[in-house]
């Protein structure tokens, strides 16, 4: 995301000033007896002495009042409430009398981009409060005018006269038209995978195994098996009429193989890999033979459909579009090399028929002309898949039209598409409920992916009122002047007295001022990244001793190569994403990932002393009413690139240029809530009895900022993941650690102005 600027906002109400003083106390001639309504000026101020904090980008909002725009207010809301006591802010809603304003005005785009500034922080417009408001509620968003939703958050707001019914919604980022993409291009992938692992040379019929029609792909040859020269013969390329001549199986040969016994064989690529299975496990009573080019085909489906799977934790594979094609341009080298390579066995010869049938399959979607393959013409994939597979046509898949980036296109993150393989039916899936493998089997849905929350403002204050009319120069114009009860008091506002402070409106009421601070309900996470060791270490040496007993190094990773990875993406879980009138969790589960895409500076400094640039993610308050005495941790996955060699990670091989994810747990237990800098407004959430703030100490707060410096250690890349792991689950392997703490908040000299 990008950036923003602490900065301060105070509200006040003012009437147009009299031609002369009135020292009778009389009716405002705004009055309205019918209505019950007063007229008066609603000025609110906004300081610009601030303290710089970068949140989002530069391009987003201003770091500087001075040389960058106020980007202004829009979707403004302003709520009076008539509370039975003076001087309280709104927090008891127990009743829909308590809860329900008695004005709920809709103000629109309250201030343009650019017209606050150093000189000129006020705006003044005129509004009609009912008499006896004496509590004011102010919500707000900052407008996003030209920036995406992954730039400025997406949230929609839902203000009602009964504050129980009010409520803030972060959109999610599959919507209904990407959910179609989304499963039309699993199904594609799913698809064309199922083939390919299915690949073999047999006998098909149309509509048995999905076939569309029918096609004996078998090799024949004669016995004896024990001949290395025998001839074998690729039934796929003979004519009906050829094949028609042939001996049946088990007859005679005719010819120079006169003395011998022709066979028809078949031979399916996932048999090689059940035998090599067998042939790496710690029973030697049940290998089974395997000549060279048989075990390097087996060995590849083993590798495809096998790392650290079981029944129970299926196994899991990166499914997006470019892991796709990487992970099929490799298969098709080592095919490539099988088929062109010189038997010395008929099995052999057999397995170079199989290897031109595995490029065959590849060559219907992958243009080889180049390295790594390149997707076809996606019509061309339709028309491949409709052609092969029965059952499907080629406007089954009408929604798609790139593979290449799926599911970023669909606004997931690349560890999102996850392809599981079924060893009992031998087809590979998409999964949309992510089982995770190795920590308790949680379920993560991909409608659970948020956008980041938007830049809002809140205000829930008592007001001062003042009989005597106010000109709007006259207020203070500095946050902390309009702290100060003493300024209210004293000559400062040009010679104008009579403030009350925990006031109500009368019907002589003529300036009304918001006693408290508007500030953000939003929270905020600030992340960098550095290398914690200048070598770092890859999971090679657990991976092969349990998959084949092998006692092998780690690999490593010098910093000293060239700089290894960059970050493309942050991933927070444990959010919520509905929060009601106080911007706190609204009956919303805490199962929700947000996902902030916009990194400004993908880079890392290639050393253990330098920190990557701030990210800054705007979240909701993850106040939780039922977690006791202790808020819950959260993790937080973050996205990186690898620009350097092959490593193995948690349970699967990291390549070059391929995306994996590192985790991180914040937790607050054993922090005190951060000190409040800030106390002329009430933080929710709210005692039920007393409206005083709960300090609960979390990761993250409303109008506070949580830091969190990520380090990347020796030992991280043993437990980094190619898709995004369950981040509920208290099993996670974690490949971060974290140093976290709360910055002061948002106080008036010191709020973050625009997003």
């Amino acid at each position: 995301m990008k950036k923003l600027l602490y900065f301060a906002l105070a509200c006040a109400f003012a009437t147009a000033p009299l031609a002369s003083c009135q020292k009778e106390v009389q009716d405002n001639p705004n009055y309205n007896k019918e209505e019950g309504t007063v007229k008066t000026q609603f000025v609110f101020n906004i300081s610009t002495a601030n303290t710089p904090m970068t949140k989002m980008s530069s391009t987003t909002v201003q770091a500087d009042p001075a040389s960058d725009p106020f980007r202004g207010m829009e979707e403004v809301y302003l709520l009076a409430y008539q509370q039975g006591t003076d001087g309280n802010h709104l927090y008891d809603v127990s009743t829909a009398e308590k809860a329900t304003a008695k004005r709920n005005y809709s103000l629109g785009q309250l201030l343009s981009t650019g017209s606050i500034s150093e000189s000129n922080s006020k705006r003044v417009i005129e509004l009609a409060l009912p008499v006896g408001t004496n509590t004011l509620m102010f919500y707000g968003k900052a407008p996003k005018g030209s920036l995406s939703d992954a730039a400025a958050g997406k949230v929609t707001m839902d203000i009602k006269d009964d504050a129980t019914q009010t409520s803030f919604t972060i959109a999610p980022r599959l919507t209904a038209e990407n959910q179609l993409v989304w499963n039309e291009t699993a199904r594609i992938f799913a698809t064309c995978m199922t083939l390919l692992s299915n690949s073999a040379l047999k006998q098909y019929t149309a509509g048995v195994e999905g076939a569309k029609q029918t096609r004996d792909l078998r090799y024949a040859f004669y016995w004896p098996v024990n001949d290395p020269d025998v001839d074998v013969l690729d039934l796929s390329s003979m004519s009906d009429a050829d094949k028609a001549a042939l001996p049946a199986d088990g007859a005679a040969g005719t010819g120079t193989h006169a003395s011998q016994t022709f066979h028809i064989g078949s031979l399916l690529w996932s048999d090689l890999g059940e035998k090599y299975a067998k042939n790496i496990d710690t029973d030697p009573s049940n290998d089974e033979e395997l000549r060279p080019l048989e075990e390097i085909l087996g060995q590849a489906h083993y590798e495809l459909c096998n790392i650290r799977g079981t029944t129970a934790q299926p196994e899991l594979r990166a499914g997006y579009g470019e892991a796709m094609r990487y992970l099929v341009s490799d298969i098709y080298s080592l095919a490539k090399r099988v088929k062109e390579s010189t038997p010395s066995f008929w099995q052999g010869e057999a397995a170079c028929l199989l290897a031109n049938r595995i490029m065959s399959i590849i060559l219907t979607s992958f243009d080889a002309s180049s390295t790594p393959l390149q997707y076809r013409e996606i019509q061309t994939i339709k028309s491949a898949i409709a052609s092969h597979v029965d059952g499907v046509v080629a406007t089954d898949f009408s929604h798609v039209s790139t593979l290449s980036s799926f599911p970023n296109n669909v606004g997931l993150p690349k560890g999102a598409a996850i392809l599981n393989y079924d060893t009992s039916t031998k087809t590979w899936s998409y999964r949309t409920e992510l089982p995770t493998y190795g920590f308790g089997g949680g379920t993560t849905s991909i409608s659970k992916y948020l956008y980041p929350a938007e830049l809002l403002y809140y205000g829930n204050s008592p007001v001062r009122v003042s009989n005597d009319p106010h000109e709007s120069s006259h207020y203070p114009a500095t946050v902390a002047a309009w702290d100060a009860d003493a300024t209210w008091a004293s000559g400062d506002l040009a010679g104008a007295t009579g403030w009350t402070k925990n006031g109500k409106v009368m019907s002589t009421t003529r300036s009304v001022a918001m006693q408290k601070d508007i500030n953000y309900g939003t929270a905020l996470l600030k992340s960098t990244v550095k290398y914690a060791a200048s070598v770092l270490k890859d999971n090679n040496h657990a991976i092969q001793a349990e998959r084949t007993g092998a006692n092998e190094e780690d690999a490593s990773i010098a910093l000293s190569d060239g700089a290894p990875f960059e970050l493309t993406g942050i991933i927070i879980g444990g959010a919520v994403q509905t929060v009601g009138w106080n911007y706190v969790n609204k009956g919303s589960t805490f199962d929700y990932l947000v996902y902030d895409s916009e990194i400004p500076n993908h880079s890392i400094p290639n050393n253990t002393t330098g920190s990557s640039d701030p990210v800054y993610t705007l979240v909701w308050d993850n106040w939780d009413s039922a977690a006791t005495p202790d808020q819950s941790p959260v993790y937080v996955a973050l996205e990186f690139v690898n620009h350097t060699k092959d490593f193995w990670g948690q349970a699967n091989k990291i390549r070059e240029n391929g995306t994996f994810y590192l985790i991180g747990k914040l937790d607050p237990a054993g922090m005190t809530f951060p000190t409040r800098t800030q106390l002329n407004y009430n933080l929710p959430p709210y005692n039920a009895t007393t409206g005083a703030t709960i300090e609960a100490s979390r990761v993250f707060i409303q109008d506070f900022m949580t830091t969190a410096v990520f380090a990347i250690g020796e030992n991280s890349l043993k437990n980094a993941y190619v898709t995004v792991p369950d981040l509920r689950s208290s099993e996670i392997s974690l490949g971060l650690s974290v140093d976290i703490k709360w910055e002061t908040g948002l106080s008036f000299d010191n709020i973050i102005l625009g997003q």
